[in-house]
């Protein structure tokens, strides 16, 4: 809920304020979350791909909301052959339900074959969806920026 009005939130107001305010670099834009804050990247990647050059999804549920965010793939991939971004989707192997629909959903999107794709999906043994944020953040960004 909300996830449209809180994109263009970024996109209109707080990316220009940023930007205004300090030393940016518009053509090297990362973005993260985790739980719900991974399912928003993920719905950012899909809605505006070109907004960030580097995302990394922590434990997405992407079953919410009867799979939506699957829907939202499959209209994308009727328009676009592309995807020029680094994506990083990390989840705990002990999420069950949803450590298995998080790597469905990137098995589709390898699947695509999207051109300029460069993913990375890391399940870390072990970890909880809690347990999964710190290496969400160490190994998840690694992979998005090395």
């Amino acid at each position: 809920g909300g996830a449209a009005q809180f994109l263009q939130f970024l996109d209109a107001e707080l990316i220009p304020f940023i930007d205004s305010s300090y030393r940016t670099n518009p053509t090297d834009r990362a973005i993260t979350g985790h739980s719900f804050g991974g399912l928003f990247v993920l719905y950012t990647l899909l809605q505006r791909p070109d907004l960030f050059q580097r995302y990394c999804a922590g434990s997405p549920v992407p079953d919410y909301d009867d799979r939506l965010l699957f829907e939202f793939e499959q209209e994308f991939a009727l328009r676009n052959s592309a995807l020029p971004v680094s994506l990083a989707v990390v989840v705990g192997e002990l999420e069950g339900p949803n450590a298995v629909s998080t790597k469905e959903f990137c098995s589709n999107l390898s699947a695509r074959d999207y051109e300029d794709l460069n993913l990375t999906f890391l399940l870390m043994e072990g970890e909880t969806h809690l347990s999964v944020i710190a290496p969400l953040i160490v190994k998840g960004w690694k992979a998005i920026y090395v």
